[in-house]
């Protein structure tokens, strides 16, 4: 009797693998765009925020990655504060 080993990969493994193979270019900054200034990160602040505001923020953590993004929800976090507080602000 044989015995047969199957390797089976995670699907974040076969997207790695693919993400490899594809040359994927960002767009470059448009012209007489000056580049941000550097801010400083605070780490770890705990907030509570619900389940579905987490799935959501995955999905398009992921579907970021696929465009050869980062795919940083914690940029992505940081990015709706600074609208939410101009917001308030103005």
């Amino acid at each position: 009797m044989f015995r047969i080993r199957v390797r089976t990969r995670s699907i974040y493994s076969h997207v790695r693998e693919i993400l490899r193979t594809l040359s994927v270019t960002r767009p470059p900054q448009p012209r007489g765009t000056a580049p941000t200034k550097k801010r400083k990160i605070k780490p770890r602040h705990p907030f509570d925020i619900y389940e579905d505001q987490d799935e959501e923020l995955r999905k398009l953590a992921f579907e970021d990655q696929m465009r050869g993004g980062k795919g940083s929800m914690s940029a992505m976090v940081r990015e709706a504060l600074d609208d939410y507080l101009a917001k308030v602000r103005s």
